[in-house]
């Protein structure tokens, strides 16, 4: 009996030792994330190159003196163009902040024939562009976001048959919008944008009528003078962008 009681607490000891040891191990072993550890954020900050295309439209207005003639145009154009932009995820998470600048090729085109006029006054833009800044905010790989910024765009008018009939300038204004972009694969995102760009306006060197003659319908002189148009368009278009490189 008394050998027995001698085993059995041998046995105990060396069980007891064998669990303390395997909790040392325990504790002292690296701690491994586990298979159901939660995926990070998509991160947005980077430079990034890309192409976009689509459309702009609008009605914007002319007027004339000094009967102060005024009226809308319709103008339409294809657009096509690169973009070029960066954007930094903050430390707030999910919070996006991004400058982008974009220059389209256009054919912007209208015809104004005032009243008293035998000859119109074309107007024309073949190019537009902006520098804008974008706030995205940013569901993993969805991000929409709005934008503010410069507008720019060449304005020509063009009185047919006149040797000395064309003006151009470069006008610069502003533009605002909003869009949703999109994560397609690790370095490739695409986007729908919607914007509204004012571009200024440009004179016409117009001049129709007679000063000498009066209209009995308004009791002004019968005279059209220097034709101002004013070139304002909404613009949707899509795009593809590639990061150049990651923050």
């Amino acid at each position: 009996m008394r050998t027995l009681l001698c085993c059995s607490a041998a046995v105990a000891a060396l069980l007891v030792a064998g669990a303390a040891h395997a909790t040392d191990i325990f504790a002292a072993a690296p701690a491994y994330p586990t298979v159901f550890s939660p995926v990070p954020l998509y991160n947005w900050t980077g430079l990034y190159v890309g192409v976009n295309g689509g459309g702009g439209f609008g009605n914007p207005t002319w007027a004339s003196g000094p009967d102060g003639l005024w009226g809308r145009y319709s103008t339409s154009s294809g657009l096509v163009g690169g973009t070029f932009g960066y954007n930094f995820q903050t430390h707030l998470g999910r919070l996006v902040l991004g400058e982008e600048i974009d220059l389209d090729a256009a054919r912007f085109h209208a015809t104004i024939t005032p009243p008293y006029c035998v000859q119109g006054c074309e107007f024309r833009s073949t190019w537009v562009g902006s520098a804008r800044l974008r706030l995205g905010y940013a569901f993993e790989q969805f991000m929409p976001y709005v934008t503010a910024g410069l507008s720019g765009a060449n304005l020509t008018t063009d009185i047919p048959g006149l040797p000395f009939g064309t003006q151009s300038k470069i006008n610069l204004s502003y533009a605002v919008g909003a869009g949703l972009e999109v994560v397609l694969a690790d370095r490739w995102s695409a986007k729908l944008e919607y914007l509204y760009m004012d571009h200024g306006g440009i004179t016409c060197a117009l001049a129709c009528g007679s000063t000498a003659n009066r209209s009995s319908a308004h009791g002004f002189n019968d005279y059209v003078g220097p034709v101002s148009f004013n070139f304002t368009e909404n613009v949707v278009r899509v795009g593809v962008n590639y990061r150049l490189w990651d923050k």
